[in-house]
């Protein structure tokens, strides 16, 4: 299969140095925190151009980037959004065609463009194209562990996941650094999805990306008065591939609408649905007021992929979560946000108006969670990871030492954190052994 050309116009002359970013297109989550690093170093500069997949296409388009539309890649859902393991095997011949075609087409479009430095995030087609040429430079991740999700046979999916995690060590010791858009350990929200103590001192850790920053929005009470806010307000901001969207949207939907807050929701499609209310809930596929509504937030429910949840972080809101059932990394990132006082995890099955408006009622009363949650948004402030690895990058292309926050040693004493990991962690995670 040949590789189309990219569907924008030639990106603007006169840019010294290319950074090409090969971005998973399994959802929203990959681009969304690509697009803030290629606007930072835009503003040094830098020209990126973009490659990915799926609705990510248009995400990064509407984002004002060059990007090459790539081959459909998914793997089988069940009705509620779940993975379907088995029925993703059974597409394997499919499923390998799609890969190769991607391979081919990374391969041509790298060699198109020339770039400075490759940025793979979670795209495993731009490491494979590389092979036995100069590997990507930068793979970011934030699952350097995989946990595999429940097959029906134990010893099948530990020998399963024993391959997969025996395969993506090997990946990542050919890339220059492997970055992880997470606070540093022991704080890191990812923490299950990493190595051991001595693996994960390879790691780069370079903060939460959140594409805008709550500086750039006016402050809550304006933003309130805008939108017509003058109760509690529960901002909705669901995510993710396919089918998971459509679950969780409708059983929530039907879940808040007579709650007795405002709730204002989108269902994460790129396209910009109108609103329609029902009850208490305002709903549409998309809204370009995302962080006003964040900002003017009490309570955010969202899935937990890693993404929406370094958003949360970085306004300080707690959060109700609710993981795509069995997709482990989910799981793992709310039972850890559940542990450290941030938020409540709640399973998809459990999601009716009696539970959520609890959890949510819950949060909203809770003066520890708020302490907690404003501690955390103040330590993510001073990781940012799109100026963080927007700086290892320039650091790499322009053959300097790049400079990054120190450790939070001395930031945890400062928040008064080491007590709140001392009891809200186990021993060994708060000490950073990274799960």
């Amino acid at each position: 299969m040949s590789a189309p050309p990219p569907a924008e116009a030639a990106p603007t002359k006169g840019l010294e140095r290319t950074v090409y970013f090969g971005v998973c297109g399994m959802g929203l989550g990959h681009a969304a925190r690509m697009v803030p690093v290629a606007k930072a170093l835009q503003r040094h500069g830098y020209r990126s151009v973009f490659s990915t997949y799926n609705s990510a296409c248009q995400f990064v388009r509407r984002s004002g980037f060059a990007v090459h539309e790539g081959t459909p890649l998914m793997w089988a859902e069940h009705p509620d959004g779940s993975v379907d393991v088995e029925g993703t095997l059974r597409t394997g011949p499919k499923l390998l065609r799609s890969i190769r075609d991607q391979v081919r087409q990374e391969r041509a479009w790298v060699q198109q463009e020339l770039p400075d430095a490759i940025v793979s995030d979670s795209r495993y087609t731009t490491w494979m194209a590389m092979f036995g040429q100069p590997m990507p430079d930068f793979f970011v991740t934030n699952q350097v562990q995989f946990l595999m999700p429940q097959m029906g046979n134990d010893r099948l999916q530990a020998a399963f996941e024993r391959a997969i995690n025996r395969a993506n060590r090997l990946v990542l010791r050919r890339v220059r650094a492997v970055v992880v858009p997470d606070l540093p350990l022991p704080l890191a929200i990812s923490r299950d999805n990493m190595p051991s103590n001595e693996s994960a001192r390879l790691l780069r850790f370079v903060g939460p990306i959140c594409p805008v920053r709550p500086s750039e929005v006016p402050p809550p009470a304006q933003v309130r008065a805008q939108l017509g806010i003058d109760g509690p307000m529960v901002f909705c901001a669901l995510s993710g591939p396919g089918a998971s969207r459509g679950a969780i949207a409708e059983r929530l939907g039907s879940a808040l609408r007579d709650a007795p807050f405002d709730v204002r929701m989108t269902t994460g499609s790129p396209m910009s649905d109108p609103e329609v209310r029902s009850g208490a809930v305002a709903a549409s596929g998309w809204s370009d007021q995302r962080y006003h509504l964040l900002t003017a937030a009490d309570v955010v429910i969202s899935r937990p992929g890693l993404t929406t949840i370094s958003e949360v972080l970085r306004y300080g809101k707690p959060a109700v979560l609710i993981p795509t059932p069995n997709q482990t990394e989910q799981e793992h990132n709310a039972a850890t946000m559940e542990a450290l006082g941030l938020g409540l995890c709640v399973p998809q099955e459990e999601v009716e108006e009696r539970t959520i408006v609890r959890a949510v009622e819950r949060l909203l009363d809770d003066k520890e969670v708020h302490r907690t949650v404003a501690a955390f948004a103040a330590l993510a402030q001073r990781y940012d990871g799109a100026e963080g690895l927007c700086e290892l990058i320039r650091g790499y292309v322009e053959g300097r030492a790049p400079v990054l926050p120190a450790p939070p040693t001395a930031e945890l004493e400062k928040l008064g954190m080491e007590r709140l990991l001392s009891q809200r962690l186990s021993p060994a995670v708060a000490q950073g052994s990274g799960g």
